[in-house]
């Protein structure tokens, strides 16, 4: 009964931290792209 407990506890806590690092990407994401399009503009415009 106690191992039950335990999985469940250990599930809920991977979900929670999953649903976390998903919130997470989601709002990091964007940052990422918009720096790597700014790097890939200037890489462009240096080169030709």
């Amino acid at each position: 009964m106690r191992l039950w407990l335990f999985l469940i506890c250990v599930k809920l806590c991977y979900y929670s931290i999953g649903r976390l690092i998903h919130e997470f990407t989601k709002i990091q994401i964007p940052i990422y792209t918009t720096i790597i399009k700014k790097i890939y503009d200037e890489s462009i415009f240096r080169t030709g």
